[in-house]
């Protein structure tokens, strides 16, 4: 080989490695991170999801509420569920109600819902529909989370005595 066509290919080798570098470096240093914070984030929203969706079946009528079931008009339907739910804390095993820790509210009667990973938090849709027809209103206590939350519609079943039910969002976020 000569030392002509030596030269000639020098600048063909330069630009096949600086080639061969590249995609080297996207590959080590930039879509490995990628690819794994995708599918750690895609896997956290799906376990949102499957857990608003287990808060929104929850069913209070086997067992908690049918001591006084003469107080509710209560309907085992998806995402309509008792406001005891969401106005009082848990204190024994025979009522139904929400637990907090640190801060964060949850529903034992939820997988996965346990205040450590995951919480949750309602958000009503009109202004007035708390004390809207209410005979004796009460306070929603989970009102405020975070945001990046997965959320859907939902009604709070009151008392049986031509109140209606109250319109909320159901969200659930993750905790850390």
């Amino acid at each position: 080989m000569d030392l002509y066509n030596l030269v000639t290919k020098i600048p063909y080798l330069i630009m096949l490695g600086i080639g061969l570098l590249i995609i080297i470096q996207l590959y080590v240093g930039g879509l490995q991170n990628l690819s794994a914070d995708v599918d750690t984030v895609s896997k956290q929203e799906y376990r949102k999801a499957v857990i608003l969706e287990d808060l929104l079946n929850v069913d209070a009528n086997n067992t908690k509420l049918s001591a006084t079931s003469d107080r509710y008009s209560y309907d085992q339907r998806r995402a309509i569920l008792p406001i005891e739910y969401f106005t009082g804390e848990k204190e024994s095993e025979e009522e139904i109600g929400f637990k907090k820790r640190n801060g964060h509210c949850y529903l034992e009667e939820v997988k996965g819902l346990d205040g450590r990973n995951f919480g949750f938090f309602l958000e009503p849709t009109g202004l007035n529909t708390l004390t809207e027809n209410a005979e004796d209103p009460r306070g929603i206590k989970c009102s405020t989370g975070r945001p990046n939350s997965v959320y859907s519609p939902a009604l709070l079943m009151r008392k049986a005595n031509d109140n209606p039910p109250i319109e909320v969002n159901l969200h659930v976020y993750s905790i850390g």
